[in-house]
């Protein structure tokens, strides 16, 4: 079975993307399970020498868990997957991460470190120039069925694309 990665942008739309795929029918994990985070079973599972998502493959798709540090590592582990980069235009993700960690956190990040972030996160284009198992997203500039579904090779839903947390 092949798997579905956000390997995106966080704050950028990947919890609208994980309700689409939801009404898709995806059986998707957004950022935790039972209680803990995926970055964590990620390092966990690494650090055995094990599948980054070994024991959980019985899920189609797994959103927020800065895919765009383990993109090669997947593609490698998992061939056949697909992989969704989320993104969204530089000034507005920069000001969505600051108000996000201020409110979650109680803590401000620079600019110029959310700065490195973004640059590091939208570098790996360059990784899957020329394939056609990359999708690139801008949920919160728009983009939604008309994309997602094509890729997917999925009929468009007779219902509006979902679009949540768009207060942060």
């Amino acid at each position: 079975m092949s798997h579905i990665f956000n390997i995106g942008l966080s704050r950028a739309g990947t919890s609208s993307l994980s309700e689409a795929l939801n009404i898709l029918g995806y059986s998707v994990l957004h950022h935790r399970y039972h209680g803990r985070r995926l970055p964590q079973i990620i390092k966990e599972n690494d650090q055995a020498g094990k599948r980054l998502f070994d024991g959980l493959e019985h899920f189609d798709g797994f959103m927020d868990f800065s895919g765009w540090n383990h993109y090669r590592k997947l593609d490698h582990q998992y061939p056949g997957s697909l992989f969704i980069f989320t993104w969204r235009e530089r000034r507005s993700w920069i000001e969505s991460q600051k108000r996000w960690n201020w409110r979650m956190h109680g803590r401000k990040m620079s600019t110029e470190r959310l700065e490195e972030l973004y640059n590091k996160a939208t570098g790996i284009w360059s990784f899957f120039k020329g394939r056609d198992d990359i999708l690139v997203i801008d949920i919160t500039g728009g983009q939604g069925w008309e994309k997602l579904c094509p890729f997917l090779d999925r009929r468009i839903p007779n219902i509006s694309f979902p679009h949540q947390n768009r207060s942060i």
